[in-house]
């Protein structure tokens, strides 16, 4: 067998040299070339967001195509006011009525019954007292004595109707809570004052009281 020579090892080794280099310089061009790829994808997605930012960004507003160049923008229109709810009103407390109110109310209805029926009687007097002055004159004595009847059907009449508004007024009080408390001082009127006067508003220091200026304001004329 011929025996290898040293040029035939030489030689071999060379192109082993040879392979390995190209296959390290391919590696390495495939390398670069992989990193240049991912630069470039990079780059366009970069380039991506800040178009959407632009977009998106509220300084520069949107012109739709068909609005016109003058107006610029077209206007939005004004949204209606919801109308306020109307608050409910809060139901009456209703007042515990004790024995004495129902009592007091009771008596204040019954004195408002009679002053009614008393009213009509004096209202249906005072027209014939008139009537019979004008017809038949009579004596003096006859015409004066008429004229005061008159006179007197005519003050029974504004104290019968004064009660009477008082009365409804002391019946209101019922219903409001707010009977047998005095008006001027906010101090209770004795139980006995009101069985006496059913329709009173004062204690009985605070109505001299209003009667002594009443008093005064008619000693001033």
């Amino acid at each position: 067998m011929p025996k290898k020579t040293k040029k035939s090892i030489s030689s071999k080794k060379i192109a082993r040299t040879k392979k390995a280099n190209k296959k390290k310089v391919a590696k390495k061009i495939s390398k670069r070339k992989k990193i240049a790829k991912k630069a470039v994808k990079k780059r366009a997605t970069k380039k991506s967001s800040v178009k959407k930012a632009k977009k998106s960004s509220p300084g520069k507003k949107m012109v739709k195509k068909g609005a016109k160049k003058k107006g610029g923008v077209k206007k939005k229109k004004p949204l209606r006011k919801k109308p306020k709810k109307l608050a409910k009103k809060k139901p009456s407390r209703r007042v515990k009525m004790t024995p004495f109110l129902k009592k007091q109310q009771k008596k204040l209805i019954e004195m408002r019954d009679r002053l009614l029926g008393d009213i009509s009687d004096i209202s249906r007097a005072t027209p014939k007292l008139r009537d019979s002055q004008s017809q038949d004159p009579g004596d003096n004595g006859d015409m004066g004595s008429s004229s005061y009847q008159k006179e007197l059907a005519f003050d029974l009449l504004a104290n019968e109707q004064k009660e009477l508004v008082e009365i409804d007024d002391a019946l209101e009080r019922i219903q409001a809570g707010k009977y047998g408390i005095c008006e001027l001082s906010g101090a209770k009127i004795p139980q006995k004052r009101l069985e006496y006067i059913p329709f009173a508003r004062f204690t009985a220091e605070c109505q001299e009281q209003q009667e002594k200026k009443k008093l005064g304001r008619l000693s001033s004329f």
